[in-house]
């Protein structure tokens, strides 16, 4: 549901860029059902889009966008967030579809 707000903890292990169970606001911008779904992490300022495009039965094409400041590439670190969120999105629809 569009501006619904889930309150993020992360992991109890610290992190160069965040401390033990850093916590985070993410809230809902755009949903459509089946197609796309938009939000915006507030602390740390970005926006990403999730589109799903239908490619035959059973195969659904993911492609995830990522805006914002955060750059980890200036630390020689290759941007993996929008890699990583699609390999998470994928373990979650296989372990639905295992039901």
């Amino acid at each position: 549901m569009p501006g619904a707000r889930w309150e993020l903890t992360g992991s109890p292990t610290p992190t160069l860029f965040r401390g033990a169970g850093a916590r985070g606001m993410l809230v809902v911008g755009r949903v459509e059902p089946y197609e796309r779904v938009t939000w915006s992490l507030l602390e740390e300022r970005l926006e990403v889009e999730v589109r799903l495009t239908a490619l035959a039965p059973e195969r659904t094409r993911v492609t995830v966008a990522v805006q914002g400041p955060w750059r980890p590439e200036m630390f020689g670190r290759p941007r993996s967030l929008p890699r990583n969120a699609v390999a998470r999105l994928h373990a979650l629809v296989q372990t639905a579809a295992s039901l």
